[in-house]
């Protein structure tokens, strides 16, 4: 029997072409294999124990930061004297005990609809800036300390010494608050050439901050004073790292400068042959530093010399007892020799541990930098905190004492010159002209102690003299 073309069945056509029920089967197999061909974890779900067995860890615990994600992300994560912080985009600072995990408070700070920069702590303080508000809280119990205006647009997030909170300001400007005394009195400041847009370092001595033109200022903190500034050879795009006496300074020019924060005495150099655009970290005996190649470079903290280097690792995370961690550009945490750097396994995490792709924070690597400890910390934009550490090390392995106890080693340390060349510069001395530092030549150098003048606004400021938060 032949059919004509009236006995052919016809077929319901869509607008496209297909069929309706064919065209719903494709898109549940095209789910299905999305699903399937995710790499896992799933984006924001936890580590299994079988996930991390192979690099020899396990999980010691997880918590979830109070926020709403369909509003709000995490803006930043602090780590400090076994306490994590987290600071959310819409003001919110919860502190937990990074042994435990446990809650220890959380408050909301400022108004929801400003930036929140920070936080920073010390031992008895937490500061964070909310639009152009400097906002002191308790440490103990977030209890709400003090409120000031800063002189301009903030441009970072704050820092602490145990006296004063510092501020850089986009303008250049930085400035320093006393704590626990009157609000009302002045502000001391320093204006330095070019714009400051990441966070003051404080030591026990010293406060340094970079500003965009590649310089790095270093001011004495008692008095405030500048002592003196570096200039390096590109820009400096990340804050320096303290290691007392010595300060840390990355460059785009390749460089990695050790210098005395007192004297400005070059101690050594190291060029890793491309830009360093993230604060090195200090554990122990070794620097970790990452450039923009990507690898890691180990360095002796003593000496600057290479232990060994690993290439595809865009950020250090810690450092245990058997293993180096660190990140690769794809978002996997690697688990690598401590003595050769060879490659021990990795924990396949996908392309961040966000699942928003958009969102900033998943650029920032889903681990927090750890220089305190042997814990490593995941972390995500809508607040999923896991940490994990090598199988039966309960107890933490601990670099660096609280800062009260820190501090006091470091200025003993200070009082005794390692090397002639220390010994012959004493603090607030003029560094050598065949060094590559260069003093400030303005015959006002130093921090004044004065109401600060009404500044000129540079003509490309976008702020301008009025308040950019509307405050």
């Amino acid at each position: 029997m032949y059919l004509t073309r009236s006995h052919v069945p016809r077929q319901p056509i869509t607008h496209g072409g297909w069929p309706f029920s064919l065209r719903m089967a494709s898109i549940v197999i095209l789910v299905a294999l999305v699903t399937v061909a995710r790499p896992g974890p799933v984006s924001g779900q936890l580590v299994t124990r079988g996930q991390v067995a192979h690099l020899g860890l396990e999980r010691a615990w997880f918590a979830q930061i109070n926020l709403d994600p369909s509003r709000h992300r995490i803006a930043n994560w602090l780590l400090q004297d076994r306490v994590l912080f987290a600071a959310t985009t819409g003001g919110t600072i919860q502190a937990l005990d990074a042994t435990t995990g446990k809650t220890l408070w959380s408050t909301q700070v400022g108004e929801p609809r400003y930036p929140t920069l920070g936080p920073a702590a010390n031992q008895k303080n937490v500061a964070v800036v909310n639009g152009s508000k400097i906002i002191l809280l308790d440490r103990a119990d977030g209890r709400l300390k003090s409120t000031r205006f800063a002189g301009a647009a903030p441009s970072s997030g704050p820092s602490l010494s145990e006296t004063r909170v510092f501020v850089a300001l986009i303008n250049g400007r930085v400035e320093a608050y006393p704590i626990d005394v009157d609000t009302k009195q002045s502000a001391w400041y320093y204006q330095s050439l070019g714009r400051a847009y990441h966070r003051p370092t404080t030591t026990a001595k010293s406060v340094s901050w970079a500003t965009d033109l590649g310089h790095l200022y270093v001011g004495r903190l008692d008095p405030l004073k500048l002592l003196f500034r570096l200039e390096t050879g590109g820009e400096i795009v990340a804050s320096p790292a303290a290691m007392p006496p010595y300060l840390l300074i990355g460059s785009t020019d390749g460089n990695l400068y050790c210098i005395n924060e007192q004297s400005g005495e070059e101690r050594w150099r190291y060029i890793t042959g491309y830009s360093i655009i993230k604060t090195p970290a200090v554990v122990g005996d070794r620097v970790f530093v990452t450039s923009r190649e990507p690898a890691l470079h180990v360095l002796d903290a003593t000496t600057g010399q290479l232990q060994w280097t690993v290439a595809g690792v865009t950020q250090f995370v810690s450092l245990g007892k058997q293993h180096a961690y660190g990140v690769d550009r794809f978002g996997n945490l690697l688990a690598m020799d401590i003595e050769t750097g060879g490659l021990v396994g990795r924990l396949l995490r996908g392309r961040h541990l966000s699942s928003d792709q958009q969102d900033p924070w998943s650029q920032r690597g889903p681990a927090l930098v750890n220089d305190q400890n042997d814990r490593i910390f995941l972390v995500n934009s809508t607040g999923l905190v896991q940490c994990l550490h090598e199988i039966g090390l309960t107890e933490p392995i601990r670099y660096r004492q609280p800062a009260s106890d820190s501090e006091s080693q470091a200025v003993s340390t200070d009082a005794q010159p390692t090397d002639q060349a220390e010994a012959a510069l004493q603090p607030g001395d003029a560094p050598s002209s065949k060094s590559d530092l260069a003093e400030d030549n303005n015959a006002d150098d130093g921090f004044s102690d004065a109401e600060a003048p009404k500044e000129t606004v540079p003509a490309d400021d976008p702020f301008g003299d009025s308040n950019p938060f509307g405050e």
